[in-house]
Order: C-alpha cells, then structure tokens, then sequence
C-alpha cells in the first residue's frame, strides 16, 4: 500500500466512525427528549385568602401578613415565602410560589389581642383561606 491508498483508508474510516457517532448521539437524543405533553414542575400556586379583625371586631387594616414554609419537622426554623399588608378591609388575597413537596404553610398577621398565627394543611384545592378573628 502506498501514501495515498493509506489515507484514503483512513479517511474512510474517519468518515464511518463520525456517521455512526452522528446515528449515535441522534439515537441518544431521541431517548433522553422529553415528551412535549410533560408538564413536571418543582412548585406549585396557592390562592391566599386572608382576613383580619382586631381584637374589637373591626377589619385589621394595613397589617403586616407572613406567609411561612416549615424548614423542619417540628416547624420551629421557617422562611418566609410571600410578605405583604391587609388592605382597608382587612383583607389580603394573593397567588403564592411554594414548592411542590410542602404540605402545611403557616400565616401570620401583625394584629395583637387575637390568635395571630396559625398552621393549616394544604389540601391539593389551589386554595388557603382563613380568618383571623
């Protein structure tokens, strides 16, 4: 065999080996492509429903809320996931961002006189709602 019968041969195989890792990766592609119908998120919306009254039965206007996700088992290191005011009526509505694994979200209300924190279950409705009272 010559020079150029070698490189030939060689380009050859060059040329094989790159259309098989080409079929390769484009066959790996096809399996790891997720389905365009997958819809997989890490967090959920919750529809936040919220009213406050003072301790004299009037709405809690321009109070601070806290909306907490438990860290631990027992519930005693928190983070705030959302932070906002009541409003003139005493109310505070708004969608929040949680991850999908949390269970129970704690609410706070800056009102004194009255139960201001309280713990609740989500219940897989979208929804939390209470009254503080």
């Amino acid at each position: 065999m010559n020079t150029s019968t070698l490189i030939r041969f060689a380009a050859a195989l060059l040329l094989a080996a790159t259309v098989s890792n080409t079929q390769a990766a484009s066959s790996l592609q096809d399996l790891v492509s997720a389905n365009a119908n997958f819809q997989y998120s890490a967090e959920q919306d919750v529809w936040v429903q919220i009213a406050a009254y003072d301790v004299e039965g009037a709405p809690a206007d321009l109070r601070a809320v806290e909306i907490l996700e438990a860290l631990d088992a027992d519930g005693n290191v928190t983070r705030v996931l959302e932070r906002g005011l009541t409003d003139a009526n005493g109310s505070f509505e708004r969608k929040v961002r949680v991850p999908a694994a949390t269970r129970q979200l704690t609410v706070r209300v800056g009102v004194l006189g009255i139960t201001n924190t309280v713990t609740m279950n989500l219940d897989g409705s979208g929804t939390l709602t209470h009254t503080f009272e």
